[in-house]
């Protein structure tokens, strides 16, 4: 979406204030603290994931940066803050442990399915779900929905009206066949949920290019129809495969080498999930870079804290092993390709593995900059600056830089 911002009047900017300088570079701080993947130090078991909505978000409209009332931040508060940043910053944000806060990559491709009402009068009682097998579909596979109706938590017969797919970038793109009848992707034939199958790479509007796309059913059951949808992700074409996976120990690290046969230029991320010997997840670890065509290696470094930390010895399983194409600046969706073999470990002990926190020139840097933020503050503070002037002018249609390859580790 775009929209026409007429230019604002030239004006001889004010001077600005060490604090509220500080200020402003402090709120930039601290959301990318809060954004930090952080996790728990209890990994027995993988909590259920964030839920996926089918429901349209609108996020409610930012106040523009030079409108926004920034107070300068307390001596305290940086304190506090710089704690913070150390504590989360134990784990490089490319290889963490897998618990309650990073549970997303365990079920990285599961779908939610929410209780959603059927008949919206008051003291109904029908509900109904609409289902897959998974939320994004690698290239050539089939994808599989379903459809059912409950009464009082009993499903009921459904008829499926119509069903329609539509793509964000053409509309319609076909129709999707529901059936009860134990085939083509239906677990049990009679049992009232409908289910449909079909290969979103084969739909000829499609397999243009990875764009948005829903299906929008419209069913009958318990003498309410209802218009339902649900979306999905998925591959149009082949751009790279995972042929192989194999691991050493290495600086105190688990490194799980994927040899890669790229056809597709461009930007990937890689991914996977380690387990113990009996499916207790332990980390996972992520990759991003740049990949001409050919035959070539990618290592994914699974952080080597955490198999201390979790104090179980292998062999360790690595599953869940995943590449996605990304795209950056451009009106293509990203979508993954996936390796569906499981990779076993050597019978490494636990403590071949480094304890050593993360340990980077940028968390160096990030520390080193709190510390003279801190002093600075309190040398301002104490030179009787107490409230900072307008923050500096911020264009709200230019983008912050992000980072989209994750940094290596420095030493062991």
């Amino acid at each position: 979406m775009s929209s026409t911002r007429s230019k604002p009047t030239p004006h001889r900017p004010k001077p600005v204030s060490k604090v509220g300088l500080l200020a402003f570079a402090l709120l930039l701080v601290l959301l990318a603290i809060k954004l930090w993947p952080r996790s728990s130090a209890a990994t027995e078991s993988a909590p259920a994931a964030k839920q996926r909505t089918q429901e349209a978000y609108a996020p409610a409209p930012a106040m523009p940066l030079d409108q926004a009332h920034i107070e300068p931040p307390s001596v305290t508060a940086l304190e506090k803050s710089l704690a913070e940043y150390k504590a989360v910053s134990v784990y490089p944000p490319w290889s963490r442990p897998l618990g309650e806060e990073t549970a997303d990559k365990l079920r990285w491709n599961a779908t939610v399915v929410s209780d959603l009402p059927m008949d919206d009068r008051e003291g109904a009682n029908l509900i109904y779900h609409f289902g897959a097998d998974r939320w994004t579909v690698p290239f050539d596979e089939p994808f599989v929905s379903w459809i059912e109706v409950l009464d009082h938590g009993k499903r009921i017969p459904v008829r499926v009206v119509e069903a329609n797919l539509i793509s964000a970038e053409g509309g319609r793109a076909g129709t999707v066949a529901f059936h009860d009848d134990g085939v083509d992707g239906d677990a049990a034939a009679g049992d009232l949920r409908y289910s449909a199958s079909f290969v979103p790479a084969k739909n000829p509007q499609l397999a243009k290019k990875g764009q948005q796309v829903r299906i929008v059913a419209l069913i009958d059951a318990g003498g309410i129809k209802r218009q339902i949808s649900r979306d999905f992700a998925y591959a149009p074409r082949k751009v790279a495969d995972i042929v192989a996976a194999h691991e050493a120990l290495r600086d105190g690290n688990l490194v799980v080498t994927l040899d890669v046969d790229v056809t597709e230029k461009g930007l990937y991320t890689f991914a996977a999930n380690v387990m113990t010997s009996g499916g207790a997840p332990i980390v996972f670890g992520e990759k991003s870079a740049t990949l001409d065509t050919g035959k070539q290696s990618v290592e994914v470094v699974m952080f080597g804290r955490a198999f201390v930390e979790k104090g179980e010895d292998g062999p360790y399983v690595v599953q869940d092993i995943r590449g996605m194409r990304r795209f950056i600046d451009t009106d293509e969706q990203n979508f993954y390709f996936t390796y569906p073999q499981r990779l076993q470990t050597q019978a490494y002990k636990h403590t071949q593995f480094s304890n050593a926190e993360w340990d980077a020139q940028e968390k160096r840097d990030t520390i080193a900059n709190f510390e003279r933020t801190i002093d600075e503050t309190r040398a301002a503070l104490a030179n009787g600056e107490t409230q900072p002037h307008p923050a500096p002018t911020v264009d709200p249609t230019q983008d912050l830089p992000t980072q989209v390859t994750p940094p290596t580790k420095s030493r062991p």
